[in-house]
């Protein structure tokens, strides 16, 4: 039983990081939108970047291509992609990721949602 607590307080605290770094990447996809910078260059610019980051901190190769995609077309850049792949992974799917970390056939960054 102790096993099972020390991997649902490192869960929570994974969660809790990959939650932060989600909302950073999706406020640096929104910064073109909210008139920072140019939008149609740095949405070309940011595109790659943040599908690369987001296949980097969730493992996923679809959420990547969903993130890169989302970035070049207009009117997208407000969907909080990362954030809603965190959702699925840690709060939807929360048991099957506990699962599959405690039988140890996965790290928390190869799981996929």
């Amino acid at each position: 039983m102790q096993k099972r607590e020390q991997l649902l307080e490192k869960f929570q605290q994974e969660s809790t990081n990959f939650l932060v770094l989600s909302l950073c990447i999706d406020l640096v996809g929104m910064l073109s939108y909210i008139g920072f910078m140019p939008t149609e260059l740095t949405d070309i610019i940011s595109a790659p970047v943040l599908g690369y980051a987001i296949y980097m901190l969730h493992g996923t190769k679809t959420g990547a291509i969903v993130g890169f995609a989302e970035e070049l077309l207009p009117f997208t850049d407000v969907i909080p992609t990362a954030t809603i792949i965190w959702y699925l992974k840690y709060v939807k799917n929360k048991e099957q990721t506990l699962q599959q970390l405690e039988q140890g056939t996965k790290t928390i960054e190869e799981i996929n949602v």
